[in-house]
């Protein structure tokens, strides 16, 4: 796939271009959704391949619950254009709904292999479970909790609040969970799985940061279209990882 590597090559170069040479805000917009639409595309492309070469392998569950959350994600991207031509806030919308549905075969695919592997990784996996929730416990009581009490935000708003932020972390812990009982000798495969925990937190990032700069007017708003760009870089990655 080098066609993609040059894709997204093409595609940061534009970023550079913009952000430098052409601030307005409407460019700015438009760009960032063409560019992180394009690399959904192709990130989308990569992992129904990553799952379509492990068929009949043991981690086809997984890479068939990515294809499929990633397909739906695709679905959030299109509705993201109609909210831009229809001149609507991008954040909370229908898209939102989708986004948040695209998780569920994700962990679908994932729930399999958390029961695989060796046993004697009791100790890893208690202080992985205290490290990600003392982290969830944080957002709630430090992004969550302020939102909820905010008058001026609306019910779906709190509810697209706390499933971001919920999914991002329960993913991150079942990739972590599967990646450590994961066979030593699938070196690919837990370079993936890397690539994965990375790209989840630093999306984790990106939507806190999101629903705090809603407004299409904020530099922040505007820069937040780039650490996506790179998230969907680091999904390709680990498609292309497993192939």
């Amino acid at each position: 796939m080098l066609w993609a590597f040059w894709c997204f090559g093409v595609l940061l170069a534009g970023f550079a271009f913009v952000y430098l040479l052409r601030p307005e805000t409407q460019v700015l917009t438009l760009y960032g959704i063409l560019a992180r639409n394009s690399a959904l595309v192709i990130t989308t492309v990569s992992m129904t391949r990553a799952w379509r070469a492990s068929r009949k392998q043991w981690q086809e569950s997984i890479w068939l619950g990515f294809a499929a959350g990633f397909w739906i994600w695709l679905g959030a991207g299109l509705l993201e254009w109609l909210q831009y031509f229809l001149h609507k806030p991008a954040y909370v919308s229908y898209g939102d709904y989708l986004w948040a549905i695209g998780y569920l075969p994700m962990f679908s695919g994932l729930v399999p292999q958390l029961k695989t592997g060796p046993r004697t990784g009791r100790r890893r996996t208690i202080f992985l479970l205290l490290f990600l929730s003392a982290g969830y416990f944080a957002g709630l009581i430090f992004y969550i909790w302020p939102h909820l009490m905010e008058p001026s935000r609306d019910l779906p708003t709190k509810v697209i609040d706390f499933l971001y932020l919920t999914f991002n972390f329960l993913l991150l812990g079942m990739i972590l969970k599967v990646y450590q009982n994961a066979p030593s000798s699938e070196s690919a495969f837990k370079m993936a799985f890397r690539e994965l925990a990375l790209a989840i937190i630093i999306m984790t990032a990106a939507d806190i940061a999101l629903s705090y700069f809603v407004d299409p007017e904020s530099i922040i708003f505007q820069l937040l279209d780039l650490p996506y760009f790179l998230i969907y870089f680091l999904f390709f990655l680990a498609g292309l990882n497993q192939l």
